[in-house]
C-alpha cells in the first residue's frame, strides 16, 4: 500500500480470491468480487502474503483455456478451431493474438490449452463457460471427440484355495 503497488481500480487477487480495488484505508483495503461480495483485506496481508495485480503492468491480461481431445485426433483441425472460437468471442483483444498450444500427453487425452488476452479479467468464468459451448459446437460439427477417462482393468483368475483341516486331510503312511 505504501509503495502504491495497488490503486483503486486495479484487479488483484489475494488467497485465491479475485477482486476490484474500490477502497483504500488505513487499515484494510476493499475490494468487489466476481460474484459481487465485497472482500475486506486487512493491509498487512499486503506485507506478509503473495499478491497478484493484475493490471500494474498493463490493463491486459492473459487468461487461457485447457481442452482435451482424444488420440487420434486430427491436432491441425483442433488447433483451427481453438483459434477460430478465440479469435471470435466478445470481449477477447484482437492483438496480441489468440494463440493455441499442445500442451502434454495425457493418461486420456492430448492436452490443448488456448491462449487469449482480455482486458476486464472480471469477465474471465463467463467467457470461458461460452468459449466452451463453442468449443463443443464446433467439435461436434467436425468430428472431433473430447474424450473421458479410461482405465484398462486386467482380471486374473487363480486356481481356487483348497483349505484343509486335520479331519479332512488323508492319513498318511496308514494301510487301508
Amino acid at each position: 500500500i505504501l509503495d502504491q503497488s495497488i490503486h483503486v481500480g486495479d484487479i488483484i487477487e489475494v488467497e485465491g480470491k479475485v477482486g476490484k480495488v474500490f477502497e483504500i484505508r488505513l487499515r484494510s483495503t476493499r475490494a468487489i468480487t466476481r460474484d459481487d461480495k465485497v472482500f475486506i483485506i486487512p493491509n498487512h496481508i499486503f506485507l506478509t502474503n503473495t499478491i497478484y495485480n493484475h493490471t500494474q503492468n498493463h490493463n491486459m491480461t492473459r487468461e487461457s483455456l485447457i481442452v482435451g481431445v482424444a488420440y487420434g485426433s486430427d491436432v491441425n483441425l483442433v488447433t483451427k478451431i481453438l483459434i477460430d472460437v478465440g479469435s471470435h468471442q466478445k470481449g477477447v483483444l484482437k492483438s496480441p493474438e489468440v494463440f493455441v498450444q499442445f500442451d502434454d500427453f495425457g493418461d486420456s487425452a492430448l492436452i490443448f490449452s488456448l491462449n487469449f488476452f482480455i482486458s476486464n479479467s472480471f469477465g474471465v468464468p463467463k467467457m470461458r463457460s461460452e468459449m466452451r459451448y463453442k468449443i463443443d459446437e464446433e467439435f461436434r460439427k467436425k468430428g472431433v471427440t473430447i474424450p473421458f477417462p479410461q482405465r484398462d482393468v486386467h482380471v486374473f483368475q487363480q486356481s481356487p484355495f483348497l483349505h484343509q483341516n486335520a479331519s479332512t486331510m488323508p492319513a498318511s503312511g496308514k494301510e487301508k
